[in-house]
């Protein structure tokens, strides 16, 4: 079709989306030494640092501190963070629509030299817990087509790939095809988590 014609890696992406659904459910346990925590509007400038070393372009202005901070005091955003020696290294967010009652988790951003520890589905699961306890069950995500890692992530957290949307949006550094992945957060208990050992309740002073 249109779509298939006009993206140039449509058949990598197909490729790539073989290969998460083939991959096999392992869980790591994060390593004590990495904290993770719920983001307060304090972290919104540090935040706004990770982002920009992550994403070369990205839809909205996440390397600016202040939009951070909107998105947490207007727009209904919760972000979870992990730390390293009190720095921030990966963080993921959830924009909560309260009334519709469902959520998109996005913004999921790992500093290049701490991946491949596990971080983003530990901040994920920890999303899902607090959207439950909002009742919000309804999750969703839309995943670069070309990330193996984060496909393979909501894949193993059991989201249900639903389509691609081709040319989509100027994502990391150009215009990429994005996968649609939906969850029924109603229908999973708050049991099946991992370890709560590398967790922080208590708030930055």
């Amino acid at each position: 079709n249109d779509e298939r014609r006009n993206s140039i890696h449509w058949t990598e992406e197909d490729t790539i989306l073989s290969g998460v659904k083939e991959k096999e459910v392992k869980e790591k346990i994060v390593p004590e030494e990495f904290v993770l925590r719920k983001a307060t509007e304090e972290d919104a400038e540090e935040l706004a640092i990770v982002f920009g070393k992550v994403f070369e372009v990205y839809p909205t202005p996440l390397n600016d501190g202040n939009y951070v901070k909107q998105t947490m005091k207007e727009d209904d955003t919760i972000y979870y963070v992990y730390e390293f020696e009190g720095k921030i290294i990966s963080t993921a967010s959830a924009e909560m629509n309260v009334k519709e009652g469902n959520a998109e988790l996005t913004n999921c951003a790992t500093l290049p030299e701490y991946r491949k520890h596990g971080f983003m589905k530990s901040l994920l699961i920890k999303l899902e817990e607090e959207l439950q306890e909002k009742s919000i069950f309804c999750s969703y995500t839309i995943a670069r087509s070309l990330s193996f890692g984060m496909n393979a992530a909501f894949h193993q957290l059991g989201y249900t790939y639903t389509g691609r949307l081709a040319n989509n949006c100027y994502i990391f550094d150009k215009l990429e095809d994005m996968n649609i992945w939906v969850k029924d957060l109603s229908s999973y208990s708050k049991a099946v988590r991992l370890p709560p050992q590398n967790s922080a309740v208590k708030q930055r002073s």
